[in-house]
């Protein structure tokens, strides 16, 4: 995988990120489920068909993004939405294994020791 792949786009931020191979738990009793950042296959504690319940995961530290334009619009639908949960102080970054060994290379991916 490299540049080209329509995955790049969505987990290039990743970039040089150290990740460690985790059971999925969720973080919280309202956010269920999470993506992956290259390819959106789902991580969920609930069993179903193509859930994923182990993967690659990283952290980052919850800055205080301002709120993504799609949870606004969902908002304005009357739509509920949750904003992603913290882990103590950080935001998760889940990456599917497929995803993480065909971006390991051209984005330096770490495999935490």
């Amino acid at each position: 995988m490299d540049s080209t792949d329509w995955r790049y786009d969505n987990i290039q931020h990743l970039h040089g990120a150290t990740f460690r191979l985790a059971q999925y738990k969720a973080p919280s009793a309202d956010w269920d489920h999470d993506h992956c950042k290259g390819c959106w296959a789902t991580f969920a504690d609930f069993d179903g068909t193509g859930i994923l319940h182990e993967g690659y995961v990283t952290a980052s530290p919850d800055e205080g993004a301002p709120e993504p334009e799609f949870i606004t619009r969902c908002k304005e639908r009357g739509m509920a939405c949750v904003p992603q949960p913290t882990v103590n102080g950080a935001l998760l970054h889940w990456v599917c294994p497929e995803c993480f060994e065909g971006f390991r290379r051209e984005l330096g991916f770490q495999l935490e020791s």
